[in-house]
């Protein structure tokens, strides 16, 4: 989860200005390695609760809305600046403090699991 991971790298701080500072590592070992927009951004994508709400979703949302534009206006996609949106959310998202992430899973997840795969089984194994 997001939230412990944020919460232990603060943890390693003792000034508010180290704490801040590991979390920003933290923050930029999962998502940019340090610098935004490089080839190595989403290098160690992981799919931790947090990370897909707050750094995954947002960029989706902005690629489809880019996509249906230049589709609706009959125009090539322009990826060098939907690029540069990301850079900038990228870098944004990185030096941005704890937000509040909950550090515990709520609910039983094998439970859960269970219950989706037999909800869906069947449009699985459909012919």
């Amino acid at each position: 989860m997001l939230g412990k991971w944020l919460a232990d790298a603060r943890d390693w701080g003792v000034k508010p200005v180290d704490k801040d500072y590991y979390e920003k590592n933290a923050r930029e070992i999962i998502t940019s390695w340090h610098i935004a927009g490089s080839d190595l951004t989403d290098y160690s994508s992981r799919q931790w609760n947090g990370l897909i709400g707050s750094y995954y979703l947002p960029r989706w949302m902005e690629f489809i809305k880019r996509l249906d534009d230049s589709m609706i206006k009959n125009n090539q996609f322009d990826s060098k600046s939907f690029a540069s949106w990301c850079t900038g959310f990228e870098q944004n998202w990185v030096n941005t403090s704890s937000s509040g992430f909950p550090e515990i899973e709520k609910g039983d997840q094998i439970q859960f699991s269970t219950r989706l795969f037999f909800k869906y089984k069947n449009e699985l194994y459909e012919e």
